[in-house]
C-alpha cells in the first residue's frame, strides 16, 4: 500500500504592500523589539531584533518538518486506523 508523506513547515506570509513592520515580544518580564523591512527589488527581508532580553526559556521556532497524523476509516469494514506519515 502506498502511503503519502505529508509534512508541515512553519511559514511567513508577506503582504507585499507593507514595506515595514515593527513589534514587541514579551520575554520573561522583558520586552524584545523587532523590525522587519522589505528589501526593494528583491524577495528578501531584513530582520533586526533587540537582543537585550534572555528568551532562552522559550522553544525556538525551527524549520524541522512536523509529522502529520491522519485517522483513516476503511470503507468496507469501518475499521479506524491512525496513520502516521513518514518524514
Amino acid at each position: 500500500m502506498q502511503v503519502p508523506c505529508d509534512t508541515e513547515y512553519p511559514a511567513f506570509v508577506s503582504e507585499r504592500t507593507i514595506k515595514e513592520n515593527t513589534g514587541n515580544i514579551d520575554c520573561n518580564s522583558c520586552i524584545k523589539s523587532f523590525v522587519i523591512q522589505q528589501i526593494p527589488s528583491s524577495n528578501l527581508f531584513m530582520v533586526v531584533v533587540d537582543n537585550k532580553c534572555d528568551c532562552s526559556m522559550f522553544e525556538p521556532i525551527t524549520m524541522d518538518p512536523v509529522e502529520i497524523m491522519y485517522i483513516l476509516r476503511w470503507p468496507k469494514t469501518g475499521e479506524v486506523r491512525g496513520l502516521g506519515m513518514g518524514i
